[in-house]
């Protein structure tokens, strides 16, 4: 079966979306798939895709006929899934953008793998037949995410704090608040990592003017690497957004604080708050001392108890079942 993948990658959303679709597209092409990505050529993120074993069409090229048609991208119209669906036997649509659910009577398929995805919430909102893949089965994710799941254990001390908001520009200015803060922290003498967007040395300039409060602290800035799950693996404690990251710091069962700086990721930032898989905190949280009070009260045996949590709601397997899951369809 030949397959695009249309994924949304830029410094304003992130990486998010790319990486998952590189996960999803690893588990086609082993299922003997051949997987293509349709995307700028000429950019660091395409870089990314061509690291991870797949070839890039331009988007300036017309992209080709083929039996599946994968979307994953914020803001999409009917019409360019129209567009889309004349080019594939079946349209896939991935989708996190809930509450607010698209009107979508082209795609063939819809895959959400966040925890408050349902039935009920797409009903009238997609095509009769539309087939839906949804809920914490389905969280895409790296297989390599599995290893480090098996190897990982909760230390006795904090420390390594893993600082990560993305590459969009409003999680570089929160990420950078996060870390004076972190630096602020007496209790925690360990490393800090700090992951950033491809002008990791802007990061690096900015982190200049904390230079007095690093003299107990190494502060190590990393741009998002092809192998985060190996910078996770030997993290006590991850400070991110309420995005993606949530699913693949729950899945190895790393303990996390996380805020909620885009509108779409709400209900994840509620469900971690109700579930108790991570803790979630407002921005204001971080300017009134509650995140520093926060990272001196949290205990090896409350560290032990959000692992478990989130551990039992994520596991690494979401992207096989994905592709499983688009082999039948088709």
């Amino acid at each position: 079966m030949n397959i695009i993948i249309h994924p949304d990658a830029s410094y304003k959303v992130g990486l998010g979306h790319l990486k998952r679709c590189i996960s999803i597209g690893q588990e086609l092409k082993e299922l003997s798939c051949e997987v293509k990505f349709f995307m700028k050529a000429e950019q660091e993120f395409s870089n990314i895709v061509k690291r991870s074993g797949f070839s890039v069409i331009d988007t300036s090229d017309q992209p080709l006929q083929c039996d599946m048609f994968i979307v994953d991208r914020y803001s999409i119209e009917e019409y360019a899934l129209g567009i889309y669906k004349k080019l594939a036997r079946k349209l896939v649509r991935i989708d996190d953008a809930a509450p607010e659910i698209m009107l979508d009577r082209i795609s063939d398929v819809i895959i959400n793998g966040n925890p408050y995805a349902s039935q009920k919430m797409y009903a009238g909102h997609v095509r009769p037949g539309c087939k839906l893949i949804l809920g914490t089965k389905y969280v895409p994710m790296n297989r390599s995410f599995r290893d480090a799941r098996t190897i990982y254990k909760i230390r006795r001390d904090v420390k390594v704090i893993t600082i990560a908001f993305g590459a969009s520009e409003i999680g570089n200015k929160i990420a950078n608040q996060v870390l004076k803060q972190v630096l602020l922290c007496a209790t925690i003498q360990g490393s800090v990592i700090i992951l950033t967007p491809f002008d990791s040395e802007k990061m690096k300039h900015d982190i200049l003017k904390f230079e007095k409060l690093i003299e107990k602290k190494r502060v190590h800035v990393l741009p998002y690497t092809d192998n985060l799950e190996q910078v996770f693996q030997r993290t006590d404690l991850a400070i991110c957004s309420a995005g993606s990251t949530c699913w693949q710091l729950a899945a190895i069962g790393i303990p996390f604080i996380t805020f909620q700086i885009a509108g779409n990721q709400g209900l994840i930032f509620d469900y971690i708050g109700a579930k108790n898989i991570g803790i979630p905190l407002r921005i204001k949280d971080i300017y009134d001392g509650t995140l520093v009070e926060h990272m001196e009260t949290l205990d090896m045996g409350r560290r032990r108890t959000l692992s478990r949590n989130s551990r039992m709601h994520v596991d690494c397997d979401g992207s096989r079942r994905i592709a499983r899951a688009l082999i039948g369809v088709y």
